[in-house]
C-alpha cells in the first residue's frame, strides 16, 4: 500500500487517522446525548409552567364560581324584598370582592319578577 521512509511517518500516518476518528465520535456521542439532555429539560420545564397555568386557571375559574354561589345566596335571602336597583347594588359589592371578574347579571324569565313586564 504506502511506503514510509521513516518510522515517524508510518506511525503518524496510523495515528492521525485513528485520532480524528475518536474525536468525530466523541464529538458525534456527545451532541446525541447532550441533544437528549437539552429535550428532556425543555419537555420538564413546559410541564411546569403548564401545571401553573392550569392551577392558575383553576384558581380564577373557582373564584368566580364562588362570586356566583354567593350571588345565588344573597339573592335567595333577600328575594322577597329586593327591587331591581338593589340587585344592582349587589353586583356592585359582589363584583368588588374578585378583581378578575368583569360583570355580573340576573337574567329573569318573562312574568317572574312582575307579571307583564319584560326585563332587557
Amino acid at each position: 500500500m504506502f511506503k514510509f521512509k521513516s518510522l515517524q511517518a508510518r506511525t503518524f500516518s496510523t495515528l492521525v487517522p485513528l485520532v480524528l476518528i475518536t474525536l468525530i465520535l466523541i464529538s458525534f456521542l456527545s451532541y446525541f446525548f447532550a441533544k437528549q439532555k437539552l429535550d428532556a429539560e425543555i419537555s420538564k420545564n413546559a410541564a411546569q409552567s403548564l401545571a401553573g397555568v392550569k392551577a392558575d386557571i383553576a384558581a380564577n375559574v373557582d373564584r368566580h364560581a364562588l362570586l356566583v354561589s354567593m350571588l345565588t345566596k344573597g339573592t335567595e335571602q333577600l328575594v322577597t324584598g329586593m327591587k331591581i336597583d338593589d340587585y344592582g347594588r349587589l353586583f356592585e359589592q359582589e363584583l368588588a370582592l374578585n378583581s378578575v371578574t368583569y360583570g355580573l347579571g340576573v337574567f329573569f324569565a318573562k312574568d317572574a319578577y312582575e307579571s307583564g313586564v319584560t326585563y332587557r
